[in-house]
Formats: structure tokens, C-alpha cells, sequence
């Protein structure tokens, strides 16, 4: 593959992750002047508890999936097999999901006195389960995703826009937030139908798929407990409104932590393909990258939302969740985390067959999550969960290093973990720098100091020799000594 087509699907995926978290942002900006946190929590718990069905109904194919087509490759036979067998499993597995769902909302007097708002949540399930995304990734096809993706973005938005009108009208926004994945799922199966076709499976032809899939199901399992399981917590122990202000602060962490993963999850199907073809040089350069593409793009984003929290807060959902500006700054620190553990699990564990590894170190962390969750918000309320995220996130970090130190000991400098700790405290006190200058001086100075701070943060890691900034400089050098 060129360089040009890894550019291309670099960009794609990453404007496709930032319209993952910036349309609904827009929307949750927009919706929560209106509808207020007692609506916003509604449909956060709706959602969230909807999710872990939907986790179950996708039974960890989301990333199983995209190694097994990328591994069969340019092979069409092989690649409409492949599919037809993991989609099959997927439908059982949906349809026994959304029974399941039906009867705890139906049986459980907490949901059901949300029923409606979890109704709608509820086609998520069948969405998600079916939306067969991991196909797309594994034929690195992320134009199409994106583009279908922004389509069904702006309808939800539009919708969200024209019938979200009034402090009543939160089943509208949750109407709203649906449609992106049920638009995906419909436009996907059209897609995949024409291309492939169908092709007879049977349980033989199945079964094959069975512990691979479970290892990724139980990690998928793991981490929805400890993404979603704190608003579903904090839905049961504490009120809306706090739920509602919790969900803003994650929200707009998430954002930024989509941003990270967004450019490194694009090399996955590019290193295994490239490790089942022993190209073992290759492969290690682009996971020495992933590294200092979180290194360049994590500590800045985190020192940003430690020190300047407030100010992002008043700007993207208002002054009203102004209580969710400490919650957000903790949050900041996760983004490091998140982004060190994301690339060693997907362009390490993953394209290695690991994944029982990671999935060991993810469910130790669900685990940890629950506790620290029941300990801590029953004490501590909305920072209870921030918390018991933030220490989660850290352990399953040093679990994946502890279970890869012998790669990782080869592929990265062993001055590494100074090195970072070195770049987050220079670039945190140039951050603490802009908190002060900003001060209560607007809007305005606000936007113009902050991209003097971004041009600063480039400098500091062109001058740290960042490989990533190494290759775009001499990459735009050449290109201005050929003019």
C-alpha cells in the first residue's frame, strides 16, 4: 500500500472519529440549553444501558472482524466467506440481545418508568449488532465509511435541530441520536449485499470463529463496564442532574480521545497484513509511530483540559455545567493513558493474536472499575465516577506494558517514559502559562492565544525530534525545494 492511501485513510478515520463525538457534541451543546441535565440524564441512561446489549449483540466481531478480513485480503471468495460466517453470528446474537433488553425493561420498575426513552434506545441493539462496520475497516474502505457516516450525522443533527424546541422534548433528541446508527446499519447491509452476495453457512463453518470472538467479546465486555457503567451507576445512586453533568465532562473527553485513536487505529489492518507477509521491519516502524502520534497529539490535549477546563465547558455546553469543569480536568489526564494503552493493544496485541492478554488486563480493569464505582460514588457522587475512571484507565495501561515489556523493550527507546514525563511537564507549564495570560479576557483572546499555544507545542516537539514531526518536516522541505 502507498503512503498516499495510509495518509488518506489516516485523515478519513479521523475525521470520521471526530464526527463520532463532535456531532453529538453539537447536538449536547445545543440540546442541553433547551432541555436542561434532567433530560440529558434521561437519555444518557437510555443510551448507556442500551449499550451493554448492544456490546453483547456485536460479541466482540467490531475488532475480530477487521483482522479476519484483513487477513484473507484481496482473496473475494475467501473475504464473502469470512463475512457471511461472522454476520450469521452476529443475527443470533442480536436478536437474542433485544429479547433480553425487552424483558429487564419491562420487569425492572427503575426502567421501566423510562421505558419509552429505553425503547427507543433499543434499536441501537439491532444497529450496532448488525452494522458489520468491521468489514469496511478490514478492506480499508474509510472513505466510504466516512462519507456515510457525515450524511447520517447531519440528518440526526437536523432532526435534533428542527423538533428539539422545548424543555419537554427530550424523546426528540433521543430520536435524533439514534438515526446514526440506524441509517450505518441499513446503508452497510445494501453495500455489503451487492458486493458479496449471499453464501450458505452452517455450524461447521462457524464454529471456527468461536474463542477468538469470546477473548474480544469478554475485553468489549470489560470496557463497556468501565465507559458506561459509571452513568448507569450514577443513574441508579444519584440524581440526573448529576448524571447530566458527569455526561458533559465525558463527553468532551471522549471528543478529544477520539482524536488520538482516530490516526493510529487506521495502521491495524496495514500491520497485520504486513506481519502475515513477514514484513516484521515495516510493521514495528508504523508501531514506533503510533507511539509518538500519541506522544504529539495526548499531552498537549491533556494539559490543555487540565489547566483550561472551564473555558471549554462555557463554550460547549454553557455556564450552566460549569460544575463539570473539575471533573473534565481529571479527565485530561486519561487521554494519556487511553492513547499509550490503545496503541498496544491494537497495533501490538491485536495484529500478534494477543488478545487474551488484553483481554485479561481490560477485565481486570472492569473489575477495579466496579468497586472503586460502588466506594466512591456512593461517597463522593459525579467525582466518585471521575475517579474510579481515571484509576481504571492508568491500571489496565500498566497491565498491557507489564504483558508486552519484551516488544516494547525492542520496538520503543528505552529512555521513553522519562522522555514523557520530561514533555508533560514542559507542556504543562506553558499551559499553566495560557490559563493565566487568558484569564477572563473573552472569547476572542481566548481562540488567538490558544492557537500561539498550539504553534508553541509544535516547536517544543520538533526541537524533542518527535518522529512524526521529523517525517512531516522533511516531507515539507522536499516538496518546497522541488518549487
Amino acid at each position: 500500500m502507498s503512503k498516499n492511501l495510509i495518509r488518506y485513510n489516516a485523515i478519513m478515520n479521523l475525521i470520521l472519529s471526530l464526527s463520532q463525538y463532535i456531532f453529538p457534541m453539537i447536538a449536547f451543546s445545543y440540546a442541553s440549553r433547551i432541555i436542561g441535565a434532567e433530560g440529558i440524564g434521561k437519555v444518557s441512561f437510555a443510551i448507556s444501558f442500551a449499550s451493554y446489549f448492544s456490546m453483547f449483540a456485536a460479541l466482540g466481531i467490531p475488532t475480530y472482524g477487521i483482522r479476519a478480513c484483513a487477513e484473507v485480503g484481496n482473496d473475494y471468495e475467501k473475504l464473502k466467506k469470512v463475512t457471511m460466517e461472522l454476520m450469521t453470528i452476529n443475527f443470533a446474537t442480536s436478536i437474542f440481545s433485544i429479547l433480553v433488553y425487552l424483558l429487564f425493561v419491562f420487569s425492572i420498575d427503575k426502567l421501566r418508568e423510562n421505558s419509552l426513552f429505553l425503547a427507543i434506545a433499543g434499536i441501537n441493539i439491532l444497529s450496532n449488532g448488525l452494522q458489520a462496520q468491521w468489514f469496511f475497516q478490514g478492506i480499508e474502505k474509510y472513505g466510504y465509511i466516512t462519507k456515510r457516516t457525515l450524511f447520517f450525522r447531519t440528518l440526526s443533527l437536523a432532526v435534533i435541530v428542527l423538533f428539539v424546541r422545548k424543555s419537554s422534548d427530550a424523546l426528540f433528541y433521543c430520536i435524533g441520536l439514534i438515526l446514526v446508527e440506524l441509517g450505518s446499519f441499513l446503508a452497510n447491509n445494501i453495500y455489503i449485499i451487492r458486493f458479496l452476495g449471499f453464501t450458505h453457512t452452517c455450524y461447521q463453518d462457524i464454529k471456527r470463529h468461536f474463542i477468538p470472538i469470546l477473548y474480544f467479546f469478554a475485553s468489549a465486555a470489560a470496557i463497556s463496564i468501565y465507559t458506561n457503567l459509571d452513568v448507569v451507576m450514577l443513574g441508579f445512586l444519584s440524581t440526573d442532574t448529576n448524571v447530566g453533568l458527569y455526561s458533559a465532562a465525558n463527553k468532551i473527553y471522549r471528543v478529544f480521545n477520539s482524536i488520538i485513536a482516530a490516526v493510529f487505529t487506521v495502521f491495524v489492518p496495514r500491520i497485520i497484513a504486513l506481519r502475515s507477509s513477514n514484513e516484521k521491519d515495516e510493521a514495528d516502524s508504523m508501531i514506533r509511530k503510533g507511539f509518538y502520534l500519541v506522544e504529539l497529539m495526548a499531552l498537549p490535549i491533556s494539559c490543555y483540559l487540565i489547566f483550561m477546563s472551564g473555558y471549554v465547558i462555557d463554550i460547549v455546553v454553557g455556564s450552566n455545567f460549569r460544575s463539570s469543569s473539575t471533573a473534565l480536568s481529571a479527565f485530561g489526564l486519561c487521554n494519556i493513558f487511553v492513547g499509550f494503552s490503545g496503541v498496544i493493544i491494537n497495533l501490538i496485541m491485536i495484529p500478534l493474536k494477543h488478545e487474551k492478554f488484553s483481554m485479561f488486563a481490560i477485565f481486570f480493569g472492569a473489575i477495579e472499575n466496579i468497586v472503586l464505582n460502588v466506594f466512591f460514588i456512593t461517597r463522593l457522587g459525579m467525582m466518585g465516577a471521575v475517579i474510579a475512571t481515571v484509576v481504571t484507565e492508568l491500571s489496565v495501561l500498566a497491565f498491557v506494558i507489564i504483558f508486552e515489556r519484551d516488544i516494547l523493550s525492542k520496538d520503543i527507546p528505552r529512555y521513553f517514559f522519562f522522555r514523557e514525563c520530561f514533555l508533560f511537564l514542559l507542556i504543562a507549564f506553558v499551559t499553566y502559562i495560557l490559563h493565566i495570560i487568558v484569564g477572563e479576557k473573552g472569547i476572542l483572546f481566548l481562540i488567538l492565544s490558544s492557537v500561539l499555544w498550539g504553534f508553541s507545542i509544535l516547536i517544543i516537539m520538533i526541537l524533542a525530534r518527535n518522529e512524526v514531526m521529523d517525517s512531516f518536516v522533511i516531507t515539507l522541505i522536499k516538496k518546497i525545494q522541488r518549487k
